[in-house]
């Protein structure tokens, strides 16, 4: 769901088969109903003017409000009835607990109150700018540049790192639910939204079920034990995705799993076949008829490595160029620990976090402090 202004430019619908809402960033009111342009929210500390309607989700619609006591414009999510859904239940109970911590330090969606207005219990929160998605389809080539793609993943791994300390699982990290404060006077400043699917890791059970298509980890996808890795996951997805395209099968870029979780996969055999070859035996992937799957991600590449291959950016001066090749490098070595297939190899939040802004040095052109700057942390 994104908090988001309708001014900003709308992002054409995608889909989405596990998301906990369906976003839309339609201005228009839908029919009846508590959400009217200019109606009025009331909490005991303040009126809400409804402005606009944001979008429809699982906890019901999220409409832009001016807050009258402050003279602010806020985002507000009003629930379907005066009986939350368990996904609504579940999403309240995770901003109370994130609300004891700093949402600009790490990087969450800011959730001010939560109010009864009517038989409507509503949530209030900061509104964004745009998502990420949305900004990636205004781009030329729906891809940015590495200094761009690095204080992002800095920052979503600083989000990961509270979750993951708290034994929260956001699981449903996408393009969608990261969202940008200011693209013009803050270009890389990001918020990650949407905590309707989040859960503490206590409550997973092997063979569960989560994550949007694209960014579904492999555990997930076989029935490996889950833990808030697949996170870290989707967050190399999304970076992968941001340089250069979606994925394509986790096998062809990848390689397979450890032996040691496929026997653990309770899914494992719907994908795979243990047979014997030369001698040993081994799994195999089904083909694409017998699994039942289809090839739903269009990339441009087919292995991590290709990435190196790609062409630099014509603008670049030769100089820059010698310091693009190496960063992709670097990038690709980061990229390749947060999509090991053995979660636990793949790299922790506070590691990504550290490769992101050191081991990832910006463009020569570009030093560090003035990156620091622009994510204005």
């Amino acid at each position: 769901m994104s908090y988001r202004d309708p001014n900003s430019t709308p992002s054409p619908d995608a889909e989405t088969n596990t998301s906990s809402s369906s976003s839309s960033s339609s201005s228009s009111f839908p029919s009846g109903g508590l959400c009217k342009p200019m109606g009025v929210l009331s909490s005991p500390s303040s009126q809400y003017l409804i402005q606009s309607f944001l979008g429809e989700g699982t906890f019901g619609k999220v409409v832009k409000c001016l807050k009258m006591a402050t003279n602010r414009t806020v985002a507000v999510k009003i629930a379907k009835g005066k009986d939350l859904t368990p996904e609504a239940k579940n999403e309240m109970e995770i901003m109370e607990e994130l609300r004891a911590f700093d949402s600009d330090r790490f990087n969450f969606v800011t959730f001010n109150d939560v109010f009864v207005s009517g038989e409507h219990v509503c949530l209030e929160l900061e509104i964004l700018d745009m998502s990420l998605f949305e900004f990636l389809y205004q781009k030329p080539h729906r891809s940015l540049a590495l200094d761009e793609i690095r204080p992002i993943l800095y920052q979503v791994s600083v989000t990961l790192q509270l979750l993951q300390s708290l034994g929260v699982v956001h699981t449903d990290l996408k393009p969608e639910n990261i969202m940008l404060l200011d693209h013009g006077k803050q270009p890389w400043r990001i918020k990650v939204i949407d905590f309707g699917v989040a859960c503490h890791v206590a409550q997973l059970e092997l063979g569960d079920y989560m994550q949007t298509r694209h960014y579904r980890s492999p555990e997930i996808i076989l029935g490996f034990p889950i833990t808030s890795a697949i996170d870290m996951w989707s967050l190399g997805c999304i970076a992968a995705e941001l340089f250069a395209g979606a994925l394509r099968h986790i096998v062809q870029t990848q390689g397979h799993p450890p032996a040691r979780l496929m026997y653990r996969g309770v899914k494992t055999r719907w994908f795979f076949h243990y047979r014997r070859k030369g001698g040993r035996r081994r799994w195999r992937l089904k083909n694409v008829q017998q699994s039942g799957e289809t090839n739903t991600s269009a990339g441009q590449f087919n292995s991590l490595n290709d990435i190196i291959k790609l062409k630099p950016p014509r603008h670049l001066l030769d100089e820059d160029t010698a310091a693009e090749t190496e960063d992709r490098q670097e990038f690709l070595d980061l990229l390749k620990k947060m999509l090991h297939l053995d979660i636990d190899r793949r790299i922790s939040p506070q590691r990504a976090s550290s490769a992101s802004l050191h081991h990832l040095e910006p463009p020569r052109s570009k030093p560090p402090e003035q990156l620091l700057r622009e994510i204005q942390l």
